[in-house]
């Protein structure tokens, strides 16, 4: 192993999952492969709605993330290693919305910790997502079971309250399920 790779392993700790780390580099390619600038918002946002899609499916997150209820919607501050090290690794720019490295497809992604089911609910959740602004992925991400339910407890945005997946109601894969 290089210096150089265990520096930056003794930088993150273990607070970078290799399957989150996986997730978060598929979603980017995913989305530039449709044309989306994958900023700090939309990849969150999009990892969030993989988690909720995933765990209606499995009973479990995708990623390692314990997601609050943050200004914006559901957030967590390992976010900001994510995008370290997608800049560290070359697929992110340095100024957050442009890449050094622009996907022509996402074949040339090696997504080693994702299970086929969770690669599938992933480029489902992208395809559903691709098209929305700013505000209507912010909308996506209020309409799910966890920030309703904070919510229906009062609990306003910003209050860092921390967000319960158990009120996800499980489900089955099916062709025409939508991820909320």
């Amino acid at each position: 192993m290089s210096i150089l790779r265990n520096m930056f392993e003794r930088f993150f700790g273990q607070r970078l999952d290799e399957k989150t780390r996986d997730l978060a580099t598929y979603i980017y390619a995913l989305l530039t492969e449709n044309g989306v600038k994958c900023d700090i918002f939309f990849l969150t946002k999009t990892l969030y709605l993989c988690d909720v899609a995933t765990y209606r499916y499995t009973g479990r997150q995708i990623t390692n993330l314990s997601w609050e209820w943050w200004d914006y919607g559901p957030f967590d501050t390992k976010i900001y290693d994510y995008r370290k090290d997608l800049i560290h690794r070359g697929v992110l720019g340095p100024n957050d919305i442009e890449s050094k490295i622009k996907h022509q497809s996402v074949a040339y992604v090696h997504i080693q910790k994702l299970s086929d089911l969770e690669a599938a609910i992933t480029k489902k959740v992208v395809l559903q997502v691709k098209d929305l602004d700013f505000n209507g992925l912010k909308n996506l991400a209020y309409k799910t079971p966890p920030i309703e339910a904070a919510q229906q407890k009062g609990l306003k945005p910003g209050v860092k309250a921390k967000l319960d997946f158990n009120t996800i109601t499980r489900k089955e894969i099916g062709l025409t399920t939508q991820i909320s």
